[in-house]
C-alpha cells in the first residue's frame, strides 16, 4: 500500500490592542524551521471521522433545536464526529442592540451561498449528498445522513500539533496528513480555527436568551475557505513530501469580543478538490489537550 505523506505548518501571530483595521492578513510565505516531531503513527488507531457543518444564526428562533440536535449527535459518536456553527445568511445579521456580537465570517457566508444554504439551521454532512441535497434543513436527516456513511472506509489521517506562546500571543499550527490508500483525484486541505463556550444572546422560540452558550463556532479559515492543494496530479503523487507556510498576523477590533484561546481549537479538513467530498478530519485544541 502506498502511503502520500504531507507536512503542512501553519504560523498564525496574534496581536492584542484596540486598532479597527482590516484583517485577519493571510499570506504565503517560505518554509520556516520547526522543531515539531510527530509521534509515529499508528495505522490501526485512526477513526474514520466526521464532519458536520451546521449552518445557524443568533437571530434564528429554531437553531437551537439544531444546536441541540448537534449535542446529541456529540453525545452519541464522541470524538469522532467534528461539529463547525457556521453563522451565516439574514439569521446571523448583526444589529447595536441585543445581537451586536459578530459571529459572522466571509468564509462561512461563501460556504452557505456554495452549499446553497436557504433554511436555517441546516447542516451539511461530509460535503456529500443525502437524498440529492448537501444543505439539510430537517434535523431528524441529519443523524441519518450520518449514519449511511462508510466509517470503515479511511483514506488518512491527520495529526496536529500547536505550539502557543501566552506572552507573546504567538501561535503556530502544525499538521501532518498521511494517505492510506491510493487516492488519484486532486486533494485540498483547509484549516478552520473554532471556539466553544461563547456567551451571547440567542433567539430561542419566542424569547431571547441572553447567556445562551454558542459552541463549535468558526472565528476563522486559516488558509481560505477551501484550503490549498495537497496533490494536484491524477496519480495521486505517492511519496511526495510538501511544506507550506501560512502566517497569519490578526489584530482584535475593540467592537468585538476576542478570542478565547483557551476554548479554540483547529480543524483541519482533508477534502477532494472536485467533488468537495471530505476524505478525513481531525480537531485539536490549540493547547493540544
Amino acid at each position: 500500500m502506498k502511503k502520500i505523506v504531507f507536512s503542512i505548518i501553519i504560523m498564525l501571530t496574534f496581536f492584542s490592542g484596540c486598532d479597527k483595521i482590516e484583517g485577519p492578513y493571510l499570506a504565503e510565505s517560505s518554509a520556516i524551521d520547526t522543531d515539531v516531531d510527530f509521534p509515529p503513527l499508528d495505522t490501526n488507531a485512526v477513526f474514520r471521522k466526521i464532519l458536520l457543518e451546521e449552518f445557524t444564526g443568533h437571530l434564528c428562533p429554531n437553531c437551537p433545536d439544531g444546536a441541540q440536535e448537534v449535542h446529541n449527535l456529540c453525545q452519541r459518536y464522541g470524538d469522532t464526529l467534528v461539529p463547525i456553527a457556521v453563522h451565516a445568511g439574514f439569521f446571523s445579521s448583526v444589529s447595536s442592540g441585543l445581537f451586536s456580537y459578530n459571529f459572522q465570517t466571509e468564509e462561512g457566508q461563501t460556504l452557505a451561498s456554495d452549499f446553497s444554504v436557504n433554511s436555517y439551521p441546516s447542516a451539511v454532512i461530509e460535503r456529500t449528498l443525502y437524498h440529492n441535497q448537501m444543505a439539510m434543513s430537517t434535523v431528524s436527516d441529519w443523524g441519518a445522513a450520518i449514519s449511511h456513511l462508510n466509517r470503515n472506509d479511511v483514506p488518512a489521517a491527520i495529526q496536529i500539533i500547536s505550539q502557543y506562546d501566552a506572552v507573546t500571543q504567538n501561535l503556530s499550527v502544525h499538521t501532518l496528513t498521511t494517505a492510506l490508500q491510493d487516492y488519484t483525484s486532486p486533494v485540498k486541505l483547509a484549516l478552520y480555527i473554532i471556539e466553544d463556550q461563547i456567551i451571547a444572546p440567542q433567539q430561542v422560540h419566542s424569547i431571547v436568551d441572553t447567556f445562551y452558550v454558542h459552541n463549535h463556532v468558526l472565528r476563522k479559515a486559516i488558509n481560505g475557505a477551501y484550503g490549498h492543494f495537497l496533490t494536484q496530479s491524477e496519480e495521486g503523487d505517492a511519496g511526495l513530501l510538501r511544506t507550506h507556510t501560512y502566517p497569519l498576523s490578526y489584530r482584535f477590533d475593540c467592537q468585538n469580543t476576542p478570542w478565547n484561546i483557551a476554548h479554540c481549537q483547529v480543524v483541519a479538513i482533508l477534502f477532494d478538490s472536485e467533488t468537495h467530498e471530505v476524505l478525513q478530519v481531525e480537531r485539536k485544541s490549540l493547547n493540544n489537550e
